[in-house]
């Protein structure tokens, strides 16, 4: 598992309840992705973490429309008014 995959994975998991990335120690990582975690690979996660928190979240929000409402408030503020 590359740490981008992994990143993607712990982010998630802190979708459904489990603490997010930067919470977590190398162990408790290893113990989420069933996969051995040295201090060097954890640090490379939490880079990828850091790079795609953003752009994931806002493709959640998307997904489930979340995004739509606040996007056509916006608009609708936006335009004139005639």
């Amino acid at each position: 598992m590359t740490p981008k995959q992994a990143a993607a994975r712990l982010l998630l998991a802190a979708t459904q309840g489990k603490p997010h990335p930067t919470q977590l120690d190398r162990m408790q990582m290893a113990e989420i992705l069933d996969s051995r975690i040295s201090d060097e690979k954890r640090a490379k996660i939490l880079e990828f973490v850091s790079k795609i928190e953003t752009p994931y979240l806002d493709r959640l929000k998307k997904l489930t429309g979340e995004g739509e409402a606040e996007g056509e408030a916006a608009a609708s503020a936006a335009a004139p008014q005639a």
